[in-house]
């Protein structure tokens, strides 16, 4: 059973404290060198046009996937390919994330992207009015600068009349004296598009404040400039978790690799903020040496760390991961639900109807429970099972009738109403990253919602749908903040 990474009443605080630091610059255009092949022959693209190997193209909006390929001839800027329908296309190396060579057919998709210029009428709207309920939030939070400062990176990205005014007054922010105020107001800059001012990054990183430490590496793993590296690797062993866990990101990021055998222990980590920030830059990073060490844990341990190895190898593509994964863990009850979860971005049938028959079960309405529902939701509204949409706008609709909790007297009415809140913040980030049209109408109503934070994140979802480029920030920034709910062995 999945659990959150605090109680309510904490998530509750570190939503208003991060919310909308969502976001994340992706640096250079894609070239042909530059698009990844997972083989486990290495075989290159070019290697495989004229083959009759079968390949899936993973699109960079939205992570859509386009199965049993087969390449036919790679150009300078594109290559061409023929579906089993014997129907042609092609796709421009700037649009593809990755290529992965399949073992089998897999169950074709429908595959459809509903992004910015494809929507329809209404959901532009949406996306229009998501700009001015940001800006309303704006225009009456004065009094509150954290939140203020969100509902200014939204108006900024946003065709709001006002986007020029909130800009200016982020950037005024970013230039004050105090390390907290300009790191918060640099994170906002961020979201909007910005490239943050290096000096402040830096001041930040040797702050004395633990939050602004922790937000100044976030920042600095974002931008991606190798100046910062020997500050995060200093951070990499700071005693205040979250500051090392943002570090830990960070630092795969930029590509340093100084750091990997403490991010192998964090994968044993009880903490679950260090376990989760090594098993992301775990991923990130890869490598022979990363898959030894990983080999070496799923062969001599059970529990926690062996999930989370096995899970790490398996984003790697590495054989023996994929066929335990199939063969053992989603055989396993403990693990069923989160095996099913990564099978199913596999187009694995088996997975998928698991997960299909996991929503259909009675629960206990507990925050841990509804989370874990959200990302088998998220997965299966990839997966293009389309009646999972339905059970995700029932979830971010229940009230606090409807939840439960296990705190008593007077602070069980404000436990409810945190679970109310981070559901509706969760299912709006997956509603985000997932990046489809016709989730729109889901967030529509939360854009009006009367909490703000809920009404902010609705706002953001929207304006990912429509905005390709908020989208990549949105999607990327979700790793550091845990907004897309982890789940691998808890």
């Amino acid at each position: 059973m999945a659990r959150s990474n605090g109680t309510p009443s904490e998530g509750k605080k570190l939503i208003l404290k991060y919310l909308f630091s969502i976001v994340v610059l992706c640096a250079g255009v894609c070239t042909q060198a530059q698009v990844p092949v997972q083989d486990s022959q290495g075989r290159t693209l070019k290697g495989l046009a004229g083959s009759d190997t079968l390949v899936t193209v993973v699109l960079n909006v939205g992570g859509a996937r386009d199965a049993n390929l087969q390449i036919i001839e790679v150009f300078s800027k594109h290559f061409t390919f023929v579906q089993q329908n014997g129907k042609r296309g092609s796709y421009n190396f700037d649009s593809v994330k990755e290529i992965r060579v399949q073992r089998e057919s897999v169950q074709a998709r429908r595959f459809s992207l509903n992004r910015a210029g494809m929507l329809s009428p209404s959901e532009r709207d949406v996306a229009e009015r998501a700009g001015a309920r940001a800006f309303e939030i704006f225009s009456g939070s004065t009094g509150l600068q954290e939140l203020r400062m969100s509902a200014a990176s939204l108006v900024a990205v946003s065709e709001h009349e006002s986007a020029a005014d909130a800009l200016a007054y982020l950037r005024k922010l970013a230039d004050v004296n105090d390390e907290s105020t300009a790191i918060s107001a640099s994170l906002s800059l961020y979201d909007a598009g910005q490239r943050p001012n290096e000096k402040i990054i830096r001041n930040g990183l040797a702050s004395g404040n633990k939050a602004t430490r922790a937000a100044a590496a976030v920042l600095a793993g974002l931008v991606g400039d190798a100046v910062h590296s020997q500050d995060i690797t200093r951070l990499l062993s700071d005693p205040t978790a979250h500051v090392s866990a943002a570090a830990i990101r960070a630092a795969a990021r930029l590509g340093d690799r100084s750091g990997i055998e403490l991010m192998i222990r964090g994968i044993r980590s009880r903490d679950t903020m260090k376990s989760d920030a090594a098993y992301d830059a775990l991923k990130r990073l890869g490598g022979p040496d990363v898959i030894e060490a990983l080999r070496g844990i799923l062969h001599s341990e059970r529990g926690q760390a062996w999930f989370r190895s096995l899970a790490i190898l398996f984003a790697l593509e590495d054989e023996e991961a994929i066929n335990l994964m199939s063969a053992e863990a989603l055989k396993n009850p403990q693990y069923a639900v989160d095996a099913a979860i990564l099978l199913s971005g596999r187009d694995d049938w088996e997975a998928i109807t698991y997960l299909r028959e996991y929503i259909k079960q009675p629960y206990d309405a507990y925050y841990g429970n509804l989370v874990k529902r959200l990302t088998a939701l998220e997965a299966l509204i990839k997966a293009d099972y389309m009646p999972a949409k339905n059970s995700l706008a029932a979830l971010m609709n229940l009230s606090t009738r409807d939840v439960m909790v296990r705190g008593t007297g007077e602070m069980v009415a404000i436990q409810k109403e945190a679970v109310i809140v981070g559901i509706k913040f969760l299912g709006s980030s997956k509603v985000g990253v997932i990046g489809s049209g016709n989730l729109m109408a889901i967030i529509a109503p939360l854009i009006e919602d009367l909490n703000p934070i809920v009404a902010l994140v609705a706002c953001s979802a929207a304006i990912a749908i429509a905005d390709p480029e908020y989208h990549d920030r949105f999607v990327n920034r979700a790793e550091d903040f845990n907004i897309t709910g982890r789940f691998v062995g808890r």
